[in-house]
């Protein structure tokens, strides 16, 4: 699974923010971009975690189900079309399922 996130230079003490506009709240830093990512990186897995442990049924006849979230691509054969990104025939999803 992949997330956006915006990185600014911090002016005041030196070093970068960085945010995840997706989660409301993920903020982070770091003296360097690499130590910024890495530090988003694992607030963002924090905030993922904690909103998993929260999930409840609210009725009988609910249940609570883990899925992979992976990426997929759509490899087109010849005679398909890219705008036809489904399991109709011209075409295969691919790629690999992530398990997180």
């Amino acid at each position: 699974m992949r997330s956006k996130v915006v990185l600014r230079p911090d002016l005041e003490d030196g070093g970068y923010n960085v945010s995840c506009p997706a989660l409301a709240g993920r903020h982070s830093q770091g003296e360097t971009v690499a130590e910024a990512l890495s530090n988003i990186q694992e607030a963002i897995l924090g905030c993922l975690e904690v909103l998993n442990e929260r999930a409840r049924p609210c009725r009988q006849d609910e249940q609570v189900l883990e899925v992979a979230v992976g990426r997929r691509v759509w490899v087109p054969t010849r005679e398909s079309k890219w705008s036809r990104p489904s399991s109709v025939l011209g075409g295969k999803w691919r790629g690999e399922r992530v398990a997180m």
